[in-house]
């Protein structure tokens, strides 16, 4: 007969155990539960969202009908539980508390992914996240920050989806090694205000609704305070293909130099130029068709430092 687990050997097992089985096992016995929350959880994925949690591929949610959902999301298979609270608030306040409230360690997960429309965020106070990248819809981001442990600076990948303007000159987001910028509305006024503060050498902007004068205000901020070489601007969006490289073309034609060498992605039909950064480097504007399933053709534009 084999010998019983160790204890180290246990709270190793649990660690790594996927958090469905891990979730499976200790509700059903009352000393794992014990030592359940000193052990820290290991997942690919998190999402913490207004009326559900991702754990991998496990979905927690609330139906709004005083019904706890739990989905296995490779085969949709559920278990659902009533549970006798008034309020949608304090029904998500009882299952963050449940998952995260008790935690002496922390959840370590490569991506952490946080949704939520409401203006009260009500994650239990001794939440902490060591992640790899962050992505964080309808909200902003400086609320979520406290329940990130501050090793994970800095990010490999920072994102935002939001239709509101979006606080780009933070640290967090200065020093991410990608930064993922997604803004959803058709407003009149930009959305972007700080983007030409952005330092980070991997950019993607995707704004249907771009104004020229926020592209001309990034090229000349990297014309007067240099840029890395390597740096990569892309900004997907929908209307005439050449409607805004056409109209930097027309702007920044005095400062127009030679652009052979362009990225082999681009297309040569489309228009394209080069602008002189300083004497070992220079800044290549061009577009490339992006193709998506939408059922509408969008557009991108690619803002690229390279040598001279």
């Amino acid at each position: 007969m084999s010998s019983p687990l160790t204890y180290p050997a246990l709270r190793c097992v649990l660690e790594f155990l996927d958090p469905a089985r891990r979730i499976h096992i200790s509700a059903r016995n009352s000393a794992l539960q014990r030592i359940n929350a000193s052990i820290p959880h290991r997942m690919d994925r998190i999402v913490i969202g207004e009326f559900c949690v991702y754990l991998n591929e496990i979905k927690i949610f609330n139906t709004r009908n005083n019904v706890i959902v739990f989905e296995k999301v490779w085969n949709h298979e559920k278990i659902e539980k009533l549970v006798s609270l008034d309020q949608n608030a304090e029904i998500m306040r009882k299952l963050y508390n449940y998952y995260f409230g008790g935690r002496k360690n922390t959840i370590l997960a490569d991506n952490a992914f946080f949704t939520q429309q409401s203006t009260d965020i009500f994650f239990p106070p001794n939440l902490s996240l060591t992640i790899n990248k962050l992505s964080i819809h309808w909200c902003d981001f400086r609320k979520i920050l406290p329940y990130i442990n501050p090793i994970s600076f800095p990010l490999k990948s920072f994102g935002i989806l939001d239709d509101k303007p979006v606080f780009l000159d933070h640290p967090v987001v200065q020093s991410a090694e990608t930064v993922k910028i997604k803004l959803v509305s058709d407003s009149r006024t930009t959305k972007l205000p700080d983007a030409h503060l952005l330092r980070n050498k991997n950019i993607s902007v995707d704004y249907s609704d771009c104004k020229i004068r926020d592209i001309i205000r990034m090229i000349k901020h990297w014309m007067t305070y240099g840029k890395e070489i390597g740096t990569k601007f892309t900004l997907t969006y929908r209307g005439l293909s050449n409607h805004i490289v056409s109209g930097l073309l027309i702007e920044l034609e005095k400062f127009l130099c030679n652009s052979e060498g362009v990225d082999k992605q681009m297309f040569l039909h489309k228009p394209r130029f080069a602008i002189k950064l300083n004497s070992w480097s220079k800044i290549f504007v061009y577009e490339i068709d992006v193709k998506r399933n939408y059922g509408y053709a969008e557009s991108q534009l690619a803002l690229t430092v390279v040598e001279n």
